[in-house]
């Protein structure tokens, strides 16, 4: 996903990010052609991570995967480039029929299918599999 051109953006640097099904994300240098770096979970259960956004003038990417988490990475020039800054996890309740108890609710995780960030308001925006924005 290569992000928006605005002032000394990743785009004029030549920044791209894409993700896959192991849970990577990798960040590349497109004018050199060369990998600028790796991203990973280090947790025995990687989830696969299926959208990689920039977060226009700023030096952090954000990256939803399959478990319902949002990840905030630092990017080249932070001083922790390469490393999770924060996360947030999307969980939503859900009812569930419980038999001969009635309904109760659950907090599930839903994977987060939509990405938007609005630089004039600093807002990210989020959708879910299951359609709550």
């Amino acid at each position: 996903m290569v992000p928006n051109s605005s002032p000394n953006s990743n785009v004029e640097q030549g920044i791209i990010a894409t993700a896959d099904d192991h849970g990577y994300i990798y960040i590349y240098n497109h004018s050199s052609h060369r990998p600028e770096n790796t991203l990973q979970i280090v947790n025995e259960n990687i989830p696969s991570v299926k959208i990689v956004k920039f977060i226009l003038n700023t030096d952090c990417v954000v990256s939803a995967d399959m478990a319902g988490y949002l990840n905030f990475w630092a990017m080249n020039p932070h001083p922790h480039k390469g490393k999770r800054l924060a996360f947030a996890i999307n969980q939503n309740n859900q009812e569930k029929i419980d038999r001969g108890h009635g309904p109760e609710l659950n907090l599930l995780n839903f994977a987060i299918r939509g990405i938007d960030f609005d630089p004039e308001n600093r807002m990210l925006y989020t959708g879910d599999e299951s359609g709550y924005m």
